[in-house]
């Protein structure tokens, strides 16, 4: 019984302080007004971008390259060249999820894709090898 009890507290815990937050932002906007139009409209619009699967304008990364663009490297005496994707990159013929995937195959350490390939703002790679 008691660890029933205790369980019961437990859960209010988390949930009661979640219902805190939301009765609290619900009388904030009672009292100063909600989202504004353009708010809901980009919220509208970056709930549509992530329902679809497909990066858009609202979420995709700014840094990033046109597709089919080729980023090469010279690593350790070889050119590696990577080519942006719009789903991903790819090196070799296999594909990869971020830049970083990529630069982890052609390096075999973890490393920032970003700035392995110069991309990366105000930044230098710091791997001359």
């Amino acid at each position: 019984m008691q660890s029933v009890a205790k369980a019961a507290c437990a859960c209010w815990a988390v949930n009661g302080r979640s219902l805190e937050l939301r009765l609290g932002y619900r009388l904030q906007e009672l009292a100063l007004g909600g989202l504004g139009r353009e708010a809901r409209r980009t919220l509208d619009a970056l709930a549509g971008e992530v329902a679809n699967g497909a990066p858009g304008p609202m979420v995709a990364d700014p840094r990033r390259p046109m597709p089919d663009t080729r980023l090469v490297r010279d690593w350790e005496g070889t050119e590696h060249s990577v080519t942006v994707r719009a789903d991903g990159f790819e090196w070799q013929g296999r594909r990869f999820k971020s830049l970083s995937a990529a630069a982890r195959a052609i390096t075999g350490a973890n490393r920032n894709g970003w700035k392995f390939f110069g991309l990366a703002q105000g930044a230098s790679s710091g791997f001359s090898r």
